[in-house]
């Protein structure tokens, strides 16, 4: 799987360094006449887990009925969520100081690209590319042709080529792959210096995540780097359908077990307490 519904903007996924958030609903609902929050106590136990009572107790039902309808449909998890990314794609509107602001904090993980061996020579595959902000920022610092997105949603790919043409980058710069599953068979066995996977395993069941870091394995140079963000929990987690929490040894052995070594970057600090930013490396010939 790539990409990273609760709400409008959900579709683009979640930067781990810093985030616009818009109110929630029950924030909304909490405010009386004088602007006080006297109902926030109760409606945050109302909310759980979740950005909205509402949510939680319709949205959120509604969407694991619909699941569970197309899963006897034989339908799998990774092409259910894509259709959950395409739906919310083409129907969210995301523009002004809010697009702006979630561009511009892409560019907050340069640094770190870089402090993991990133040059401008490397070849970077941004795995659940999104809306291509990380690309806004690398296709510049990149020579030509080194940076590509792939995305499992074909409806994200139309708007990452969109804002990347809004900010002067032309499609003859960077390359683009719509993924089917997580076997990737549509990267025709192109090799790359560095993988950045940003809230994609976030969104992924743990024998999904196996398979995808099995067939990245073979899509990274013998040097090469994979980089990616996970959210941590002490006990495997499932929140609101399609985000996915994980003890690091599940992730960790999940690496290990296609050929990478694994670390945390512990400096890293996410914009929640459990966001994690990982570096593995390929051990051995594949």
């Amino acid at each position: 799987m790539a990409s990273s519904c609760e709400n409008d903007f959900s579709w683009i996924g979640r930067s781990s360094l810093a985030e616009t958030r818009r109110p929630s609903d029950g924030q909304k609902d909490a405010i009386d006449m004088n602007g006080q929050n006297f109902l926030e106590p109760l409606l945050k136990i109302l909310r759980g887990n979740t950005n909205s009572v509402r949510y939680r107790f319709f949205d959120l039902p509604r969407a694991r009925l619909k699941y569970s309808w197309a899963k006897m449909s034989g339908t799998t998890w990774t092409d259910h969520y894509r259709t959950i990314v395409d739906e919310s794609a083409a129907s969210s509107k995301l523009d002004g100081a809010v697009l702006d602001a979630y561009v511009r904090q892409a560019g907050d993980y340069i640094p770190l690209f870089m402090k993991h061996g990133m040059t401008e020579q490397s070849r970077f595959l941004d795995y659940g590319c999104g809306i291509m902000r990380f690309g806004v920022h690398l296709v510049p610092y990149l020579s030509s042709g080194r940076y590509a997105g792939a995305d499992i949603s074909s409806v994200v790919l139309r708007s990452a080529t969109d804002l990347l043409d809004k900010n002067g980058i032309q499609s003859d710069r960077f390359d683009s792959y719509w993924i089917e599953d997580n076997k990737l068979r549509s990267l025709e066995g192109k090799k790359f210096d560095m993988i950045w996977a940003s809230s994609v395993l976030t969104h992924m069941e743990i024998e999904d995540i196996r398979v995808l870091f099995g067939s990245l394995r073979a899509h990274l140079a013998p040097d090469g780097v994979f980089c990616f963000t996970f959210s941590e929990t002490e006990k495997a987690e499932r929140r609101d359908l399609k985000d996915f929490f994980y003890p690091r040894a599940d992730i960790a052995a999940a690496a290990t077990s296609a050929g990478f070594s694994f670390q945390i970057d512990e400096d890293y600090r996410g914009v929640e307490t459990f966001d994690r930013f990982a570096v593995a490396r390929p051990e051995g010939m594949p």
